[in-house]
């Protein structure tokens, strides 16, 4: 595979190509088998990388850790009492 079609790859996947680099990367696609197994691998990997990318940046590690610490802040407070 050629460093121009690992481009358009990229591009393909991401949704990015003009008409004419889709045409070609569709062509590229269905010229041999070994072509449609590697895409539809590079595929299953790049959506997996998506789902992975974006539930790490809906959630943030860091923020989450600062809300336990709270918490916990909270739950060993004094409790006081008001007559």
């Amino acid at each position: 595979m050629n460093d121009t079609i690992k481009i358009l790859l990229v591009k393909y996947l991401l949704d990015t190509c003009n008409s004419n680099e889709k045409q070609n990367v569709e062509n590229w696609i269905n010229e041999a088998d070994e072509n449609r197994v590697l895409y539809r691998e590079m595929e299953a990997a790049w959506k997996l990388g998506d789902r992975i990318r974006k539930f790490y940046c809906l959630t943030d590690p860091n923020e989450e850790l600062l809300k336990f610490q709270k918490s916990l802040e909270y739950s060993t407070a004094p409790v006081s009492k008001n007559k």
